[in-house]
């Protein structure tokens, strides 16, 4: 009969979740001056405009300017320093993953020397800084557009100022609400992935999957994988697909290593 090795498990491994709060804030930052700005400028242009707007094209087309200047603005002020941003995001995320593992692992008396230089760490770390500077430079496009399309229908509407204030507070929550869901998204990813590829480079070869249990309407197969060992070279197969714990969106899920000894 062959004899099944002995295997130790970690703790779960946790995320860097001061990283998100720092970078969800510098993005929220800049958002809502953008929104405010937005706003205030809009309302006075629709004053000044008020009796023109149901006869005549241009007080629309003025409003558009001044919308388009502002988003101009503050694209230009997400563009300078989205760069800078996600590289500290990711840096910040990758220390704390490091730190953790080690940790995880003392606790349970395994001590091992970490290569923070891999190709394949590095290639994910570019990866994911890349990934977050799409992300905060299509923050304002996705504004122009919704707020564009806000401004005419209220137009439409006969210059209802009202329903453009509502529309534009709408704006303003939806765009904060969105700056949330990149900061916890990309945490989990960027955790999940770096993890991953440090726990493969150090020579481990399985990991088990954790449900997070802290979404409202969790995915009933990633509950179901509570507890799986997987491959962590090629992922855990849930649903017929080999995916990563954070890998999908909204998917909070973690993992924590299994060392044959």
């Amino acid at each position: 009969m062959k004899k099944t090795k002995a295997s130790i498990e970690t703790a779960r491994l946790s995320k860097d979740d001061a990283a998100r709060i720092e970078y969800q804030s510098k993005l929220m930052h800049v958002m809502q001056r953008m929104n405010t700005e937005i706003y205030m400028a809009v309302y006075k242009s629709y004053q000044q405009n008020e009796a023109e707007i149901a006869m005549d094209a241009s007080p629309a087309t003025e409003i558009n300017n001044t919308i388009n200047k502002i988003i101009k603005k503050y694209a230009k002020i997400f563009n300078i320093n989205a760069l800078p941003w996600a590289t500290k995001f990711v840096t910040d995320i990758d220390k704390f993953s490091k730190r953790d593992m080690q940790r995880k692992l003392a606790e349970k008396a395994i001590t091992i020397q970490m290569d923070t230089r891999t190709r394949e760490l590095l290639n994910k770390q570019r990866a994911a800084v890349l990934e977050n500077v799409q992300l905060i430079t299509n923050i304002t496009q996705q504004q122009q557009t919704q707020i564009q399309g806000d401004v005419m229908r209220a137009m439409e509407r006969g210059r209802d100022l009202n329903y453009l204030k509502e529309q534009l507070q709408k704006r303003g929550i939806q765009g904060e609400k969105s700056i949330k869901f990149i900061a916890l998204d990309q945490l989990d990813k960027i955790t999940s992935t770096l993890n991953t590829q440090r726990s493969i480079d150090a020579g481990f070869d399985e990991g088990i999957w954790l449900h997070s249990h802290a979404g409202k309407v969790p995915r009933p197969d990633h509950v179901a994988a509570n507890g799986k060992r997987y491959k962590l070279a090629e992922g855990c197969l849930i649903s017929g697909e080999y995916i990563y714990p954070g890998e999908l969106p909204n998917c909070r899920c973690s993992f924590k290593l299994v060392v044959n000894v």
